[in-house]
């Protein structure tokens, strides 16, 4: 029969009631954070099931509270995260007066005008639902979640698009004919052709449209693309085909950074693209111009096309229909995008779709 009284059995049973007493106390710690919950002059900007609404100079507060320094912060849309922070916590404290820290509060502030989150999707004027999950502790095996949603409402002005899954084809030598082109260099395709489809919603009201790329192989095919540019050159090995349901169809002009000072172009009324620096981004500019007279909105098929020279046809039919450009800037333009290894095939059956 078991000897309480022995001392061998005595320190196994004070080991065994350690235990416990360590591991229950950390089952009663573990609670799942707080959305919304504030401290100080702090207050919740975005609230489950509330609504962040676009805007170009503001932010909003999403704060919450968990009993942990380690908490985290992560937001997706439709299953892809676009947004994720373990921030430092603002706040803390002692809710029992035990001497011990049992409540700490963070917040992250969110740029109203989307530029915070990374890849998402929504069109001029339409609504689209994010979805948030804050994290207990970091540090723990199976830390506590709370989840909540929130609508982001997004303005007419703007069109949010990214890069998914963007196709991509070896580049391959043009051959002989390829030195005749004395306005292109040897590394003008370098990366090989990468083809990205999207569509998004633009309206008579649509600024712009910008597509994120996602640090995808359009990334380095638009970084290829740039490398030897200065910011206002346009660029002949890459471009963007738009397709507007009842509207225009064509291709706009592409360049590095800002429009350069072109007498064919009107910065403030002629549709033309953009490419960030890191290319991060291909923005659309002018995007309502693209629409029919008669139309308020409108579905916009947007082809990009990285390290890929955009043809001397296509060059003619640009800057002669779409610009209205003079005789020399016309050929000057036919000769730069001249492309002697023709379109790849992905291209080619995007275009022709």
């Amino acid at each position: 029969m078991f000897n309480i009284n022995n001392k061998t059995a005595k320190s196994l049973v004070l080991a065994a009631l350690l235990v416990l007493s360590v591991f229950g106390a950390g089952i009663v710690a573990g609670a799942a954070p707080t959305a919304g919950d504030t401290s100080g002059d702090t207050s919740a900007d975005i609230t489950d099931g509330g609504t962040q609404t676009h805007n170009d100079t503001t932010t909003s507060d999403l704060p919450w509270s968990a009993d942990s320094p380690n908490a985290s912060i992560e937001i997706a849309q439709d299953g892809e995260t676009i947004y994720e922070a373990s921030p430092e916590h603002y706040d803390s404290n002692d809710s029992d007066d035990d001497g011990t820290t049992d409540t700490w509060y963070y917040n992250v502030s969110l740029a109203d005008d989307g530029s915070d989150y990374e890849g998402f999707e929504v069109g001029a004027g339409e609504n689209t639902t994010f979805n948030v999950t804050f994290v207990n502790d970091t540090e723990a095996d199976d830390p506590d979640e709370t989840n909540i949603s929130y609508t982001f409402e997004n303005s007419e002005e703007n069109a949010f698009i990214a890069s998914e899954d963007p196709e991509s084809e070896e580049q391959e030598d043009g051959g002989f004919f390829s030195s005749l082109n004395v306005f292109s260099s040897d590394d003008e395709e370098e990366v090989g052709t990468v083809l990205s489809e999207d569509e998004t919603t633009v309206t008579n009201n649509t600024s712009q449209v910008q597509l994120d790329t996602l640090d995808s192989n359009l990334t380095d095919a638009y970084a290829a693309s740039t490398e030897d540019a200065e910011s206002g050159d346009i660029l002949w090995n890459s471009y963007t085909h738009v397709d507007v349901e009842d509207g225009d169809d064509q291709f706009v002009a592409v360049f590095y950074e800002e429009a350069g000072d072109k007498d064919w172009l009107d910065e403030d009324e002629d549709a033309y693209a953009t490419i960030s620096e890191d290319g991060d981004t291909m923005t659309i500019h002018n995007a309502n111009a693209l629409l029919g007279d008669d139309q308020e909105s409108a579905t916009m098929d947007v082809t990009t096309v990285g390290d890929e020279m955009l043809g001397q046809n296509n060059a003619l039919s640009m800057m002669t229909d779409d610009y209205g450009a003079s005789t020399w800037d016309v050929w000057g333009a036919s000769y730069s995008a001249l492309d002697t290894d023709g379109n790849p095939e992905i291209v080619n059956d995007a275009l022709e779709a």
